[in-house]
C-alpha cells in the first residue's frame, strides 16, 4: 500500500475508531490530541480496538506533524501491541511470588541460589 492510498483510505476517519467506546465517551482521543499539540507529544498505554472488534493493550505515541510555517497540519499516531509483554511480565511475577512463598513458608530449609538460579 502506498502512502497516497493510505491517506485516501484514512482521510475521513478519526483515531476514535481505534479506541474503546468508554475511552471515546471519556474524551481520551481529544485529551491525547490536545496534549500532543501543546507539549509536542503524547505517550501512554491504552486499550485499542482491532478491525475485528477484539481488544488489545498498546503503547501509543501521538505527535503533531507541522507544516513549513510551524502550524500543525496533522498528527502521526504509532501504536504497538504490548499484550505479549504484559502476559510475560505477569507470568514472571507469578513465578517469583510462588518461589518466594515456598522459601518463606519453610523456615527449616536452607536454600541458596546463584545468579542463574541453580539450587544447591
Amino acid at each position: 500500500m502506498t502512502g497516497t492510498s493510505l491517506v485516501r483510505r484514512t482521510r475521513d476517519r478519526t483515531s476514535s475508531i481505534l479506541h474503546t467506546p468508554a475511552a471515546v465517551s471519556a474524551g481520551l482521543p481529544a485529551i491525547m490530541r490536545d496534549v500532543a499539540l501543546r507539549e509536542g507529544k503524547w505517550e501512554g498505554t491504552v486499550i485499542r480496538v482491532r478491525k475485528d472488534g477484539s481488544r488489545f493493550t498498546a503503547r501509543v505515541v501521538l505527535t503533531p506533524r507541522r507544516g513549513p510555517d510551524g502550524q500543525p497540519v496533522g498528527l502521526v499516531l504509532i501504536s504497538k501491541d504490548i499484550s505479549d509483554e504484559i502476559r510475560l511480565t505477569e507470568g514472571l511475577e507469578a513465578t517469583q511470588f510462588y518461589n518466594r512463598s515456598l522459601i518463606e513458608s519453610n523456615i527449616d530449609a536452607l536454600m541458596t541460589t546463584d545468579p542463574v538460579a541453580l539450587r544447591r
